[in-house]
């Protein structure tokens, strides 16, 4: 086993939370902001920008949503992810732009 020390802005995310972050934001279209987020296994850190680009209505398996699209710009890679407009404001799709994987909502039941 190894260790290694590394020091990262006290502000950043993890980059596989970085989506459940953004939903918090307050989103609506023009909306832009910078986070720092960090991957571990890579020792990774990025600035990523932020941006709501448009209104868009999706089809997933859990149905249509009225969406807010959301670009994620790292710098040498590119990611989407569509946020319903309604709260809980949940991610409903994303396409990882260095994986290409894609994520849909397969289905949502609203708590009581």
């Amino acid at each position: 086993t190894t260790y290694e020390r590394t020091h990262i802005p006290s502000d950043a995310r993890d980059q596989r939370t970085l989506p459940m972050v953004v939903r918090a934001l307050p989103l609506e279209v023009g909306y832009a902001t910078r986070l720092n987020s960090y991957l571990p296994i890579a020792a990774l850190l990025d600035r990523v920008t932020v941006h709501v680009t448009k209104e868009e209505t999706v089809d997933v398996p859990a149905g249509r949503f009225d969406t807010w699209l959301v670009e994620f710009d790292t710098g040498d890679s590119e990611s989407q992810a569509w946020y319903s407009q309604a709260a809980p404001y949940q991610l409903v799709k994303f396409v990882d732009g260095r994986s290409g994987g894609l994520y849909e909502l397969a289905g949502y039941e609203p708590g009581k």
